[in-house]
């Protein structure tokens, strides 16, 4: 089997690396280790450079070789930042691997000297996107070829070179991770490792597609970070070379293009006229792709389906549909929700939140997926992104009874500032809250007040104080925030929605959302007084066909009367 053969090339090549007169080489090298820090700025003198970009379809070590007649050599190491290696002991093939079984780089990364500070300081974290943290390994010995399984090579191709042993961020297990928060996690690791290039002069630095292979990032995140990083801190100004060496998913097939390959090229050569980069191309699939957009893929397939459920047919339909997209004030701006059981959706809350729609409930409502989802269409429907999803199922704007503190009420301190990620912030806040204190009576206080009220237990009150914190939160951010909505079961005909509980009428809950509304110098979505009910499966829960009736009103009163033809055409 050949995982028995990669595991038997490993043994030999790390045996090779400590017990052989390589290990003289090994030696050195690990005394070389360094752990650069998070946020590492070099002090190196700036040697003025202008550095051609290579965007190149191969391994690493395959391509390296080419440019070890310029200088110093650098190349990324795409590592597991808890097992020094990855899964080379058990014949894993992704790159890391790959580079462990050709030199006596395991042997170096392994070492007592950077254990603790780098994979034993991840291990700690418990956090998938892991840190910007680095290891810096001199002069490592590559000695075997590059083949599947690695032979070794005759000693006069040997060669050495520096390696930078950074990790991705690990998205593989995550449902969803917003792109734009992704990016500038990657920004901020990919900065760290040019400037350790700097910091040991090196001329040539060999990356590539950064964490999109086995870390299942995204390629057109990854090339766009590095795109930015290299242009915002003009590195193309330090190096000779800066070359993204990419290995092929199809063998270099013209006519099924490697993704992470179209990626890079597709970034680099694209906008390279207007930055001043010296971008060439070396992969055998460049000048025969096709690049397909939303658009090209519409034609392909003939029908567009909006928030509502209006079906686009023929291009005159959905070209006019995407033209408007591309120029609506939503277009590529970030969503964060704000809301109860309604908007969850499993893998896109925050962990440890309450989540109603999942598993049964999902095969249920035939809700199970981001399109299937008020929020989702809406999001879809301007082309923006998700931000964050703060939605928590059973949860009111008001405190819950019995709990000692606010959390998980809509106006506690922890669901008003968690809307953002990092540094991005939420242009667009959508708050569908209350159908859970009006459902369970909660008092709202424009009736007679008791001297025993606490206002974080009145809905006016607790509505007021929670739009007031977003407003201090996120002064930037539109809000928007919804009245709550009749409902009619399709599967129980003789179901009538109940306006009143416990003596209040759901109007109530409304007047008051609309007031604070009008105060706060928000944005209303008036679901009510649109007199359209949504379907549900149990007279609360949207069910697949109810989600898109909320979408379609949401839209509707978010677009422009361009928008809002499109969704509703005379």
């Amino acid at each position: 089997m050949l995982s028995d053969e990669l595991i038997n090339c490993f043994k030999d090549t790390f045996q090779i690396s400590i017990y052989t007169r390589v290990s003289y080489n090994t030696n050195y090298s690990i005394k070389s280790n360094k752990v650069y820090m998070e946020g590492f700025v070099s002090t190196q003198k700036r040697k003025e450079e202008h550095a051609v970009i290579n965007i190149c379809s191969g391994t690493t070590f395959s391509i390296v070789r080419n440019y070890l007649q310029y200088g110093r050599v650098a190349v990324l190491n795409f590592a597991n930042p808890v097992i020094p290696g990855g899964g080379v002991g058990n014949g894993a093939m992704a790159q890391e691997e790959c580079l462990c079984r050709s030199s006596n780089l395991y042997a170096c990364i392994s070492a007592s000297n950077v254990y603790e500070e780098y994979y034993g300081y991840h291990r700690n974290l418990k956090n998938y996107f892991y840190s910007d943290r680095l290891i810096y390994t001199k002069d490592v010995t590559v000695f075997k070829n590059d083949n599947i399984v690695p032979q070794i090579m005759p000693q006069e191709y040997w060669f050495s070179v520096d390696v930078i042993t950074c990790s991705a961020p690990f998205i593989g297990k995550r449902k969803y991770t917003n792109k734009k928060a992704l990016k500038e996690i990657f920004k901020g690791r990919i900065k760290n490792i040019f400037e350790a290039a700097i910091d040991n002069e090196v001329d040539v630095l060999v990356l590539g597609a950064f964490g999109c292979g086995a870390f299942k990032n995204p390629p057109q995140v990854v090339a766009e970070a590095f795109y930015d990083v290299i242009i915002e801190n003009e590195y193309d100004k330090r190096f000779k070379y800066i070359v993204f060496a990419i290995k092929s998913t199809n063998n270099d097939n013209p006519y099924e293009p490697c993704p992470n390959i179209f990626a890079f090229e597709k970034k680099f050569f694209g906008d390279s006229a207007n930055s001043g980069l010296d971008v060439h191309i070396k992969s055998e699939e460049f000048g025969k792709l096709r690049w397909i957009d939303n658009y090209s893929l519409s034609r392909i397939y003939g029908t567009v389906e909006l928030p509502n459920g209006r079906i686009l047919r023929g291009e005159n339909e959905f070209g006019t549909y995407f033209k408007w997209r591309e120029r609506n004030k939503y277009f590529g701006r970030q969503f964060s929700i704000l809301g109860d059981s309604i908007s969850t959706l499993g893998g896109y809350n925050p962990n440890g939140y309450k989540v109603f729609y999942y598993g049964d409930n999902s095969t249920k409502s035939n809700v199970a997926e981001f399109k299937d989802t008020w929020w989702g269409r809406v999001i879809d429907f301007f082309d923006g992104e998700l931000l964050v999803n703060n939605s928590w199922s059973g949860s009111r704007v008001t405190k819950l009874v019995g709990n000692e503190g606010l959390f998980p009420s809509g106006c506690s301190d922890e669901r008003t500032s968690a809307l953002h990620i990092n540094s991005v912030k939420p242009d667009v806040i959508i708050i569908y809250l209350g159908i859970n204190d009006w459902a369970f009576g909660v008092r709202t206080g424009i009736e007679t007040k008791l001297l025993t009220d606490i206002d974080s237990e009145l809905f006016e009150a607790a509505y007021r104080v929670m739009l007031k914190k977003i407003k201090l939160n996120y002064p930037d951010s539109e809000v928007w925030c919804c009245t709550l909505s009749e409902t009619y079961m399709s599967s129980k005909p003789d179901f009538r929605f109940p306006h009143k509980y416990a003596g209040i009428h759901i109007e109530d809950f409304n007047d008051i959302i609309r007031n604070i509304v009008y105060e706060s110098n928000c944005k209303l979505i008036d679901l009510y007084n649109m007199r359209k009910p949504y379907d549900s499966i149990d007279g609360i829960h949207p069910n697949k066909q109810g989600m898109q009736t909320i979408a379609g009103l949401v839209c509707y009163s978010m677009a422009d009367t361009e928008g809002r033809t499109i969704l509703l055409p005379n």
